[in-house]
């Protein structure tokens, strides 16, 4: 609704990402997802440009809900 994008991303510099983001050491990083607007698809080169198309998404409410966990 916001015009944000995400994109997640394994293919990152686990040390450098790291010290950037000071996370202590008892933490792991698995996975950075980017948040923010996309921009002119004109810049990227054009193998790249065929690939950002919209996907269909379900719908928040059909994936989100409050619960309490009973493990």
């Amino acid at each position: 609704m916001l015009g944000l994008n995400t994109r997640a991303i394994g293919g990152y510099d686990r040390v450098l990402a790291r010290e950037a983001l000071q996370i202590p050491a008892e933490y792991e990083l698995l996975a950075v997802i980017t948040l923010g607007y996309p921009g002119d698809n004109s810049a990227l080169p054009e193998a790249l440009q065929a690939r950002e198309v919209p996907t269909s998404r379900r719908s928040l409410n059909e994936l989100v809900f409050e619960a309490v966990f009973l493990g």
